[in-house]
């Protein structure tokens, strides 16, 4: 469907989107207080939004845009929504604790219609999903009461329950595939064909409350958002976890000060029905579509007057649908009588949503691959995020925070006893890094993977790479090993200065085939005097030959990957 016979244009080149197109839906037919959710009929055209004005709206979307068809009432404010899989069906869970559902098949063509009720909860049900096993339809409810019960619709009693671990703030179903996220940064997955049992739980992979949880469309994973302007990509199973992966977004730059950003919620995920991609919708009023698979950003529209809370794409995909209206991000102060409502319709137009060529999962990185330093094994891994220069994004690995480098953060590796390796992420200024090449994204995951020796280190170094890479698709990324500044302790600290493995086949006993420079070093907690003793210079010969090891491994690794990298800085 196009609305107002817009048919569907070629895409820009650029990545701003155009919002201009986008269809509202009248100001007499919006609910009169906040959306708490936005469902499209998984069958037909219509569109169900429910309100905490305690009702359900159902429109009719069509090539005029949407208007009213149905509206029901509930005993609380509507929080969650889900339809039935042939969308004959809605249910609909409140404040009270009330599933509430309607069957299209026996209401009039039009107009205000009953619904069915019965007491599911003591609690507000959050979430409501449908779902099918066995050939029979389900109702999924979740619950602040901490569980979430399936019911078959035949009876009063659930014919499940799934004790959760915490408050369900936000679930999902797509096949046979139950997510489900609670208060605390829970994350229970559950296989539907054997829904009363939990496949497995994990933390979030993200350090803040989770917001919402959105499965794959094909049902291999799932993206979680949370009010750190933040987004995860998870797979379930453990032999894709080479594959997860987070990115920043719905953030505001400070433009007098680049280190200082507005972070605002991520409220909304949703996957496109055909391609696989996928939205996020936030605080800040902005919606965009990704690329998981490129790991890249397909489009960024502008703001949109308001909080953007709910998002879905129509049956086929040429929809989608946002709900802008206050989501108490901002307290109570917040909540202004003269604060927009508001549905709009964005028609997808050209390639906006489409995958780019050669999209793929990409990352295909060996999870736990460890150099050839046995006693390497990471144990800290930094505590957010290192800042990059702009324009060109680098990932450049130095030493700890002292003089020269006092923003950067730090991996600590535990080589025995009390002695550390210390690598650290750091901003990179031009002199760092004049010639520096140019990696292909394979490449750059492979290296990182190559360095690091856990998955909490490597999480480090790629999600800075992710994060430069769905901002900008043609990033330059630079992995660079930088070297160390004056400032060091002589007392608890010495350099092991590695020199590169000379290049083969040159008459140039000093030449290598890449412009590598690097200083490794061992950092003591204490003075060299320490009780247990050490050689010095044994010491010395050990950290020195497993950093060339280290770096002649890292080296003929890149060169098996990739044929054309020049002036690569290690």
């Amino acid at each position: 469907m196009a609305l107002f016979g817009q048919a569907a244009a070629p895409a820009a080149s650029s990545t701003t989107g155009d919002t201009s197109k986008d269809v509202e839906v009248p100001a007499g037919q919006v609910p009169s207080d906040s959306i708490s959710d936005l469902q499209f009929s998984p069958t037909n055209d219509f569109l169900a939004v429910g309100s905490w004005d305690k009702k359900v709206y159902i429109y009719e979307v069509n090539g005029n845009g949407a208007q009213g068809k149905w509206m029901f009432e509930c005993p609380g404010h509507v929080l969650g929504l889900g339809w039935s899989k042939d969308g004959t069906r809605i249910a609909a869970g409140d404040s009270t604790g009330m599933l509430n559902i309607v069957d299209f098949r026996t209401a009039p063509a039009s107009g205000t219609v009953p619904a069915q009720q019965a007491k599911a909860h003591e609690n507000g049900i959050k979430c409501v999903r449908w779902f099918q096993t066995g050939g029979q339809d389900y109702v999924a409810t979740g619950s602040w009461d901490k569980t979430v019960k399936f019911w078959n619709l035949q009876g009063a009693e659930p014919v499940g329950t799934l004790t959760c671990q915490e408050r369900v703030y936000s679930m999902d179903v797509k096949d046979q595939l139950l997510v489900i996220a609670t208060a605390e940064r829970h994350i229970h997955m559950v296989n539907l064909s054997n829904p009363t049992t939990i496949y497995k739980t994990i933390t979030s992979p993200l350090k803040w409350q989770t917001r919402v949880v959105s499965c794959f469309s094909d049902a291999t994973g799932f993206a979680v958002g949370s009010i750190e302007g933040r987004c995860a990509i998870q797979y379930v199973e453990d032999k894709d976890t080479s594959l997860n992966f987070s990115f920043k977004c719905h953030r505001q730059q400070d433009p007098a000060n680049r280190d200082i950003a507005k972070v605002h919620s991520v409220n909304a995920i949703s996957f496109h029905p055909q391609h696989g991609t996928f939205s996020t919708a936030g605080s800040d009023g902005t919606f965009h579509f990704w690329d998981k698979d490129a790991k890249h950003r397909l489009k960024g529209y502008p703001e949109v007057g308001g909080s953007i809370v709910a998002t879905g794409f129509s049956k086929d995909g040429n929809i989608f649908a946002y709900a802008v209206s206050y989501d108490w991000s901002k307290g109570f102060g917040g909540n202004t009588q003269n604060y927009p409502i508001k549905i709009k319709l964005h028609p997808i137009l050209g390639e906006e949503c489409k995958p780019r060529p050669g999209s793929k999962k990409s990352c295909d990185v060996k999870k736990g691959a460890t150099s050839n330093l046995s006693t390497h094994h990471n144990i800290l891994a930094p505590s957010e995020t290192p800042s990059t220069t702009s324009g060109t994004h680098c990932l450049v690995l130095s030493m700890p925070p002292y003089g020269g480098f006092p923003d950067g953060k730090k991996l600590a590796t535990l080589l025995d006893g009390e002695r550390k390796w210390f690598i650290r992420l750091d901003q990179m200024s031009p002199k760092d890094s004049p010639m520096g090449g140019k990696l292909p994204s394979s490449t750059i995951h492979e290296v990182i993977t190559r360095i690091c020796t856990s998955m909490r280190a490597y999480g480090c170094l790629t999600r800075e790479f992710d994060d430069a890479k769905m901002e900008d698709r043609d990033t330059q990324i630079k992995l660079v090993l930088n070297p160390w500044n004056e400032g060091m302790d002589p007392d608890k600290e010495f350099r092991v200065f590695v020199s590169p493995p000379a290049a083969k086949n040159t008459r140039e006993p000093h030449a290598t085939k890449f412009a590598i420079s690097a200083i490794s070093q061992y950092r003591w907690p204490k003075a060299f005097q320490a009780p247990w003793g050490f050689d010095l210079q044994q010491t010395i010969d050990l950290v020195s030959q497993g950093a060339v090891k280290v770096l002649e491994d890292i080296i003929a690794y890149t060169e098996e990957l990739s044929e054309d990298i020049t002036g690569l800085l290690l």
